[in-house]
């Protein structure tokens, strides 16, 4: 096995291989997290008086989170003792795992035993998105969030799937469902994505379902572009009472039609206080 290191990089052979990168700079990745692949490239100049492009830098660097911290196929390849451990060391805790029927990973759900006793004494809503992954296989990580009595986010629960569909949400429904109870008191609130509405009629029919205040708020003003409508659209949707509510949305009408129009096919009782059937 040829284990040339750094020590062999001299004037007269100047060239830097993305493993000889990533075995010298490994100790600056404590816990995977280190320096820019801007920062990197400039000390790669500087210490090994090598000029190397942007592309080998960012992959010696790979190469150096993963000598740290392990491959992403480890990763993968360790779940199930992963999920050993967790509940070991912090009982309570609930994972699952979903393989397809080539036995290739698929979901994986987490909840931390702390987290469902905790989501236990609070108020019975909570918010669900997904987001990308952006690592080498991809993905989209599914998540929930409550919030405390000090107003402060509290992880409920997140899940790692192929994409966001009718189906990895109804597998991540599935799994909430055996700790978050289905009852006319739960609320579930998260952007408008179709798979998300659709699952919680499946997977929870006795909770009530609204979008989020901030979502509509961003969709306004990236389409309208009026401050003014923006800051009446959450004035009525904060209100707790109808008149307030009418008195902030009547303006909102009068300066641009079509935003309240929007507003009115979503429906007042998904994103206002006032309309809301049950506590938001």
């Amino acid at each position: 096995m040829h284990t040339c290191g750094s020590e062999h990089l001299t004037n007269h052979n100047p060239h830097a291989t993305t493993k000889v990168i990533g075995a010298y700079f490994k100790d600056r990745y404590p816990e995977g997290k280190g320096p820019s692949t801007k920062d990197l490239k400039n000390s790669i100049r500087i210490e090994l008086g090598c000029k190397v492009s942007y592309w080998k830098v960012w992959m010696g660097s790979e190469i150096a989170k993963s000598l740290v911290r392990g491959t992403h196929e480890h990763g993968y390849g360790v779940i199930d003792a992963y999920s050993h451990m967790l509940r070991t060391s912090n009982p309570g805790s609930k994972t699952a795992l979903k393989i397809d029927e080539n036995g290739r990973f698929k979901y994986f759900f987490v909840a931390y035993g702390a987290w469902i006793l905790g989501f236990a004494q609070m108020r019975k809503v909570i918010a669900v998105d997904g987001t990308f992954l952006r690592s080498k296989y991809g993905g989209v990580l599914l998540s929930t969030v409550a919030q405390d009595a000090e107003n402060h986010i509290f992880p409920v629960a997140f899940c790692v799937v192929d994409s966001e569909c009718d189906a990895s949400y109804r597998y991540y429904f599935e799994q909430l469902r055996s700790f978050v109870l289905d009852t006319p008191e739960l609320c579930i609130i998260s952007d408008r994505h179709q798979s998300i509405r659709k699952m919680v009629s499946i997977v929870f029919p006795l909770a009530h379902y609204g979008c989020c205040m901030r979502h509509l708020g961003e969709n306004i003003r990236n389409n309208f572009h009026n401050a003014s409508v923006v800051y009446h659209f959450y004035k009525a949707a904060k209100a707790y009472n109808i008149d307030v509510f009418s008195d902030h949305f009547n303006r909102t009408r009068d300066l641009v039609p079509q935003a309240a129009t929007h507003l009115e096919r979503v429906g007042f009782h998904r994103w206002s206080r006032a309309f809301f059937l049950e506590n938001r």
